[in-house]
């Protein structure tokens, strides 16, 4: 794996790594084998608290493939890298996103 790849899982012991698409479609298909056991499925609806179409299901999977997209940061990923690699700071999440005024300005 080329070390520009993001990765999802790491073992920092052996510095195997697992591709983060990979982890994710991982982690989706487990996700949707689950819910197919009937248990699982009816678990679901009553939490849902109405029916749950296979549509709904579908989508469910895609937010279960994006569970990680935060560790495709930066600031993330320099947890796997050499040491001396990235300065940043490893401590925590990204600071606050700059704040951004989404009115719409028309000119006079």
């Amino acid at each position: 794996m080329a070390f520009a790849d993001p990765w999802g899982k790491l073992d920092r012991a052996t510095g195997a790594r697992h591709h983060l698409a990979h982890h994710c479609a991982d982690v989706a298909a487990s996700f949707l084998a689950l819910i197919d056991v009937p248990v699982m499925r009816s678990r679901l609806v009553a939490a849902a608290g109405s029916h749950v179409t296979d549509v709904d299901i579908e989508r469910l999977g895609v937010i279960v493939f994006i569970h990680d997209i935060g560790k495709l940061f930066t600031s993330f990923q320099a947890k796997g890298w050499p040491a001396g690699v990235w300065c940043g700071d490893l401590s925590g999440p990204p600071g606050p996103l700059p704040k951004v005024d989404h009115r719409v300005h028309y000119a006079p």
